[in-house]
């Protein structure tokens, strides 16, 4: 527990940390250094996010993750503006991973990168199994995790996740937040199509969409 006192008089904050916790601060402290120092202690904690790259089938493909799991999963044409909008959310930093498993990001993208090698060589695989650490709305979240659960060679249309979610008319949302997820593949939003079983949209590109259905031998309609 921490105690925190305003004096009028003097405008400034008087902290005291009560618990032997690593942020130790007593005495007279302005407002603005208890603020940049508690800010500091957030982002040193869990804000550095690794990065490595695969070659497959797909062309570049960029994983990135944090210690909770993969947070993106992109193709290489987006990779830079996907990584740019982390940063601006979050004031992250991006570092390539040298894969030794020493950090549990790099333990995550080192998992994740077997399973997609596993994946484009025609194995069925269960990406349920890596953790993701997706940044997005509660409602992206919810649908993310829908898509999860989406069994590999299955798929769904925007219709049937609407009615899963209980959303009236709501395939146009659940378009745009499948376009608006970080982790393709191992999120497999291109698992979802259109009521009629045409292809539908892809953030990562209809041509690579086919790909992914191709592997799966997922029937589309042409």
């Amino acid at each position: 527990m921490a105690s925190v006192r305003l004096c009028r008089r003097t405008g400034v904050m008087s902290y005291a940390q009560k618990d032997p916790a690593p942020l130790v601060l007593r005495g007279i402290v302005p407002l603005k250094l208890i603020r940049g120092v508690l800010r500091m202690a957030t982002l040193a904690s869990d804000q550095k996010i690794y990065y490595s790259k695969l070659n497959v089938p797909v062309g570049d493909f960029y994983l990135a993750a944090n210690d909770q799991g993969i947070v993106l999963g992109s193709f290489g044409k987006s990779f830079a503006a996907s990584r740019e909008e982390l940063v601006k959310k979050l004031g992250v930093t991006f570092q390539l991973a040298k894969m030794t498993g020493a950090t549990k990001a790099e333990q995550h993208i080192k998992r994740a990168t077997a399973m997609l090698k596993d994946y484009f060589a025609g194995k069925k695989v269960d990406f349920q199994k890596i953790p993701v650490a997706s940044v997005g709305t509660p409602f992206q979240k919810k649908l993310w995790e829908n898509l999860r659960a989406i069994p590999y060679g299955a798929a769904l249309s925007y219709g049937d996740l609407a009615k899963k979610l209980k959303l009236r008319g709501g395939a146009r949302a659940i378009g745009g937040a499948c376009g608006s997820n970080p982790v393709a593949i191992i999120v497999p939003c291109h698992r979802v199509l259109r009521a009629d079983r045409t292809i539908g949209g892809f953030s990562g590109g209809l041509a690579n969409k086919r790909i992914l259905l191709g592997i799966e031998k997922i029937e589309v309609r042409r």
